[in-house]
């Protein structure tokens, strides 16, 4: 299981926010994702390019992944150039009640899924939540931050001002 920060580490939250260097020219991975909606699915490999990318993987009930989402929603229209997947392998109903508790379906550059596999759990081998993939227009990785960032972060990793 994935846990939030513990109270320790929120005093030290800044030092923790790790960057991992990033492999040259490594893509967003494909994997299926099932949508908020409960029906439709979704593979990230279909993403066009053309757009920035910010995959977050999340927990609904993580305190540091709703500071993290709630720094992006308050800024959503700086941000509007950037496509957001919010990722969870969390339950159906507590994905729903977060996506409505945030309106985050009134928000086109938004998409909320479930990865039923665990596969961005795997492939990005955090211990930690919420973690951050930044991809360029061209879905080559920026960066990767493991533990609580914010817009500010994601502009400056995208060269945004």
């Amino acid at each position: 299981m994935i846990l939030p920060l513990s109270n320790a580490d929120r005093a030290g939250r800044q030092q923790f926010q790790q960057l991992r260097p990033v492999p040259e020219a490594q893509h967003i991975p494909s994997f299926n994702l099932l949508l908020s909606d409960g029906v439709t699915k979704f593979s990230t490999g279909a993403i066009p390019p053309g757009h920035p990318v910010v995959l977050v993987l999340f927990s609904p009930e993580c305190p540091y992944c709703r500071t993290e989402i709630e720094s992006i929603i308050r800024q959503i229209r700086t941000l509007k150039d950037i496509r957001f997947f919010f990722i969870t392998p969390c339950a159906m109903d507590e994905v729903q009640e977060f996506s409505r508790e945030y309106r985050l379906d009134s928000y086109p550059n938004i998409v909320v899924g479930i990865d039923r596999q665990n596969f961005l759990l795997r492939f990005s081998r955090t211990k930690v939540i919420p973690y951050t993939a930044i991809y360029d227009e061209d879905k080559r990785l920026k960066e990767a931050v493991f533990g609580q960032t914010d817009d500010r972060k994601i502009k400056e990793v995208l060269s945004y001002r």
